[in-house]
């Protein structure tokens, strides 16, 4: 204690004559300021602009000469007070007029019904972007970027949706490139899980080769490679998905989306191959007209800076004097001009605070070429799961499918396909199920995933006063995703709406796995039940339940 009190005797002095040479800096840097607005007031005056670049260079070469040993943070500190300096001068000037018309009077929110634009086909990862971003909307395919780029440009749809960046591969260049030639705005953007599964068509062979997208295929090489695949590219992964549906060549596959999977009716023979569990692709909403919600959260800007030391970190500087989280930039040479770039940048904000409008509004000044590219929400990268309620044909019939291969899968080894067949028949045929919903009080759900039809649920409320889970099934392509926990929860909330105390089920004794699952959820084994279902089958069932 004593030595701390020492040291800080010592120190005071020092302490003392630091507090009096910053009380003199502020009031220095006040006069400054005050110096500044009455430049600005001149300037408007005599209509030239804010940055004198060249003069600003006379004053920090003299900066550095003059601060001998500490010319570098000398420049540093200057950079700073010019740049604030100037961020006065264009707020007291209202500089980026264009965009402060734009901050004005631009809408708030998208399009009701709009026309969708995206690339490739039904079942590939823009389509998934795109029923994320716009539920409900059947979305246009074109072959390219280039293509949905002139169809929004020429009002053929009111939004595409391109991809920009995958976690694995990096920005998508070409993209860019159409957004500068193009002058779209950005309206909206999500990131989207990249997961791919290994594809044939029904009652074809083992699978010997695969054809996908080059990257799918570099994304999925190590599990490839481990099963002796040999790969060949293809233009994307939904159209090698068609191609395999269409022609169903021995032994040939795909690498696609469970989605692809489903559209083409292809048989899923493993779930989950890429290498990385985190891949995922950004993709953006691209307009020909601003829309700048109020509650926006990302802006993007296009901007060229002078090819001079030091020029690109004084500009981030400005971004970071404001608080401003810098989330992407990227580079890209400016076309016949040697060693020149446009740089791309993203950062949270909202174009309405008044500070950060005046940053880009100084900017857009300041700069020989400036974009804004817009301010938007960005969608949340987690798992869309979303549950229906079953009423009409087709989605009995969806279901339907969904459950006979599962069924096979779960219960030939256990009781043999005679009897999974009967069962099958019996209690998941599209008669049955409608019998189960006229008649007996059942009430059905699809599981979709980000819009995928990927399960069903099964449920009879208040049977013998508690809710009874008859059905509960998952797509193999689907069940890393977390549809069961959704599942459950989604049951749960049907329960507390009815007032019911628990949920229960029974489930084959012979079913370890799906045992072990109910148990991780809950649930507990309350009695034991042998249920003769007729043609010599019986159902030998533990009853488990779950106390709410």
């Amino acid at each position: 204690m004593s030595e701390n009190k020492s040291f800080d005797e010592l120190l005071l002095p020092v302490r003392n004559d630091i507090d009096r040479i910053d009380k003199e800096l502020l009031k220095l840097f006040t006069e400054r300021m005050q110096c500044a607005e009455r430049v600005a007031e001149i300037k408007r005056k005599a209509g030239i602009p804010v940055l004198n670049a060249a003069r600003e260079q006379v004053i920090l070469d003299r900066v550095k000469k003059e601060a001998g040993e500490y010319g570098d943070s000398a420049v540093a500190l200057y950079s700073a007070i010019m740049s604030i300096s100037r961020a006065r001068q264009h707020n007291m000037l209202k500089s980026g007029g264009v965009l402060r018309d734009l901050e004005q009077n631009s809408p708030k929110t998208l399009k009701a019904d709009p026309r969708v634009i995206c690339q490739g086909a039904a079942g590939a990862f823009s389509h998934s972007a795109a029923l994320r971003l716009f539920p409900g909307q059947k979305p246009i395919f074109l072959p390219g970027f280039r293509d949905v780029f002139e169809a929004v440009h020429n009002g053929a749809g009111d939004y595409g949706v391109v991809p920009v960046e995958n976690s694995d591969a990096g920005s998508v260049s070409e993209v860019y490139d159409l957004i500068m030639k193009h002058r779209m705005f950005i309206v909206g953007a999500a990131d989207i899980p990249v997961r791919h599964c290994l594809c044939r068509a029904k009652g074809t062979g083992a699978v010997k080769k695969v054809l996908s997208k080059h990257e799918a295929l570099v994304q999925c090489s190590a599990y490839l490679a481990a099963h002796d695949i040999e790969t060949e590219a293809y233009s994307n992964t939904a159209a090698a998905a068609k191609f395999i549906a269409e022609t169903r060549p021995e032994g040939v596959g795909a690498v696609c989306s469970a989605q692809a999977a489903e559209e083409y009716g292809l048989e899923v023979i493993a779930a989950d191959i890429q290498n990385t569990d985190n891949n995922c692709t950004r993709f953006i909403v691209i307009s020909r007209e601003a829309v700048l919600p109020e509650d926006a959260e990302k802006i993007s800007l296009c901007f060229s800076l002078p090819h001079t030391p030091g020029s690109l970190c004084h500009t981030l500087e400005r971004f970071a004097l404001l608080g401003l989280n810098l989330t992407k930039i990227e580079s890209r040479p400016i076309p016949e001009r040697n060693f020149e770039y446009d740089f791309y940048l993203d950062f949270t904000g909202n174009v309405h605070d008044v500070q950060t409008l005046a940053l880009i509004c100084a900017l857009s000044d300041e700069m020989p070429r400036f974009s804004f590219l817009g301010n938007y929400k960005e969608s949340e990268s987690k798992m869309a799961v979303t549950f229906i309620k079953v009423t009409e044909e087709e989605q009995i019939e969806k279901i339907a499918e969904i459950a006979a291969p599962i069924w096979h899968e779960t219960y030939d080894c256990i009781n043999g396909v005679a009897s999974t067949d009967y069962m099958i028949e019996k209690f998941q045929s599209v008669p049955a199920i409608h019998r189960q919903m006229e008649s007996e009080g059942y009430v059905y759900y699809m599981m979709l995933d980000d819009g995928v039809p990927a399960g069903f649920i099964g449920l009879v409320p208040h049977k013998e006063g508690k809710m009874f889970l008859s059905k509960l099934y998952v797509s193999a392509a689907h069940r890393s995703r977390g549809l069961p926990r959704a599942a459950f929860d989604f049951i749960e909330t049907l329960c507390q709406a009815e007032k019911l105390p628990a949920i229960y089920l029974t489930v084959n004794k012979k079913n370890f796995h799906a045992i072990e699952v109910y148990k991780y959820f809950g649930f507990h084994q309350t009695d034991a039940v042998v249920t003769d279902i007729g043609s010599g089958f019986v159902m030998n069932d533990y009853i488990m339940q779950k106390d709410l």
